[in-house]
């Protein structure tokens, strides 16, 4: 399973990091996209992103 971890998230002491090859090697083989979303309704940043199906 692939996760994104941002710093201080709830992961992070229970993820295994990998490098960024490795991680895009499995996002390929996978044949995922990034879904992502820049701002909030309110214009602040947001966090929020999916790995989904090409």
């Amino acid at each position: 399973m692939l996760r994104i971890d941002f710093p201080g998230g709830a992961g992070e002491d229970s993820l295994e990091h990998v490098d960024w090859e490795t991680w895009f090697a499995a996002f390929e083989d996978s044949g995922l996209a990034f879904l992502y979303q820049s701002k909030k309704a309110d214009g602040s940043d947001s966090t929020f992103f999916k790995l989904v199906s090409r």
